[in-house]
C-alpha cells in the first residue's frame, strides 16, 4: 500500500509540489488581502496588492518545484514574463468575479475569495504547464522526456 501510494506521489510530483505551493500562495495571497481589509482598504485594490505579493511567491517557489524548470540566464526572464502576463489575465478573470460577487450578487467580501481561489489556481496551474514551463523547456528538454 505504501509503495503503491510513494508511487503516484512520484509520478504526479508536479501535481503535489503545485498543490503544496499554491496552496502556500494562496495563504500568503489571503495574508495580504485580509490584513488589508482589516486596515480599511476596499477589496478591489486589496485584492490587487495580494494579487502581486502572490505572483512574486509563485513564480519563486513553482518555477523549479511544481513546474521543473531548469532554465538560466534569459530564458528565466522570459518565462517571468510569461508567467506574470499569465497571472494578470486570471487576476483580471478574479477581479471581474470579485466586483461582481460584491457589486452585484452582494456577497460578504470575505467568503467570496475563497471560491475565487479554486478558479484562480485551477486557471494558473493550466496556463502555467500548457504555456509558460511546457515541455521541451527545462528539465524535460534536459532529460530527453
Amino acid at each position: 500500500m505504501i509503495t503503491k501510494l510513494c508511487g503516484l506521489i512520484n509520478r504526479y510530483w508536479h501535481i503535489v509540489c503545485y498543490l503544496f505551493f499554491g496552496g502556500l500562495t494562496t495563504l500568503v495571497n489571503w495574508i495580504v488581502y485580509y490584513g488589508l481589509l482589516l486596515l480599511n482598504v476596499n477589496a478591489e485594490p486589496a485584492n490587487f496588492l495580494a494579487f502581486v505579493a502572490g505572483v512574486c511567491f509563485a513564480f519563486a517557489t513553482e518555477r523549479k518545484t511544481a513546474f521543473e524548470s531548469r532554465s538560466k540566464g534569459k530564458e528565466v526572464a522570459q518565462e517571468a514574463w510569461k508567467f506574470a502576463l499569465g497571472r494578470v489575465g486570471v487576476w483580471l478573470i478574479e477581479q471581474g468575479l470579485l466586483t461582481v460577487g460584491l457589486r452585484v450578487l452582494h456577497m460578504n467580501e470575505y467568503i467570496i475569495k475563497i471560491p475565487l481561489a479554486v478558479i484562480s489556481a485551477t486557471l494558473n496551474f493550466i496556463f502555467g504547464r500548457l504555456v509558460v514551463f511546457r515541455k521541451g523547456s527545462g528539465r524535460a528538454k534536459e532529460s530527453g522526456k
